[in-house]
């Protein structure tokens, strides 16, 4: 409900009871690097996804095209308070530091609309 207190309507982010998988999914990674990949002609809700308290990830000249849901995930999009990452404190826990750059999207959210 907008009006709750995570302040979204899950279904905007494909959220329903737990976190959307992606094609590929990175979690609870450090130091990843996806370089000059092609994601094509996939029928999933992402593409790539990358959370879990993934850290240090880097996405580069990768091209993701003709897609049925979405390009990229990053970070969690789970905000229900039984997840214990959702308030941590602990850095460790967060997504951070992410580099998505000189990548091309094309033809995605083709099914997912």
């Amino acid at each position: 409900q907008p009006s709750a207190p995570a302040g979204y309507v899950p279904a905007q982010t494909m959220v329903t009871t737990e976190e959307p998988p992606g094609t590929i999914d990175i979690a609870r990674s450090v130091g990843v690097t996806v370089d000059r990949c092609t994601f094509e002609n996939s029928g999933g809700a992402y593409a790539l996804a990358i959370g879990g308290a993934s850290q240090d990830v880097v996405v580069s000249r990768s091209r993701f095209v003709a897609l049925s849901g979405g390009a990229l995930r990053l970070g969690n999009v789970d905000g229900q308070v039984p997840n214990p990452r959702v308030l941590s404190t602990n850095r460790s826990e967060w997504d951070a530091r992410m580099l998505i750059t000189q990548n091309t999207i094309e033809d995605v959210a083709t099914e997912f609309r």
